[in-house]
């Protein structure tokens, strides 16, 4: 069974992701989450079981409060704790090269998607179908 964590303010896109997983229920467990600190917060306090860890976490940069440049930062203050290989996808609306560069400089970013979130590549991130 595999974990993804969804950070977005939006509850639009936690709908859109829904809609598309209803399929795949059966391999893929979603947890929704509008902050980033709670998901930093929820990594911190299963360092040490990797079953409670996830998997994937997609992350919106553009959040009110705690966006996901804060999470990212504070993600990679914590990565060398964590022993569970992790595939961080930013989602953003986005489309600034500047932007996308600096977050794929960071060696745990494993790709930038533009919005909106396509079954076609939720399907291929998760390798399902």
């Amino acid at each position: 069974m595999q974990k993804l964590i969804i950070i977005d303010d939006d509850p639009f896109f936690h709908f859109i992701i829904e809609k598309i997983m209803n399929r795949h229920t059966d391999n893929t467990t979603v947890t929704y989450s509008y902050d980033g600190m709670s998901v930093i917060n929820h990594l911190k306090e299963n360092l040490g079981d990797e079953s409670m860890l996830p998997d994937y976490i997609f992350v919106d940069l553009n959040m009110p409060l705690f966006n996901g440049f804060d999470f990212v930062k504070l993600y990679e203050e914590l990565s060398s704790s964590i022993y569970k290989t992790i595939k961080i996808y930013i989602v953003s609306s986005s489309i600034n090269p500047r932007i996308i560069r600096e977050v794929l400089n960071y060696p745990f970013i494993s790709n930038y998607i533009t919005k909106p979130m396509t079954k076609k590549i939720l399907e291929g991130i998760l390798n399902i179908s």
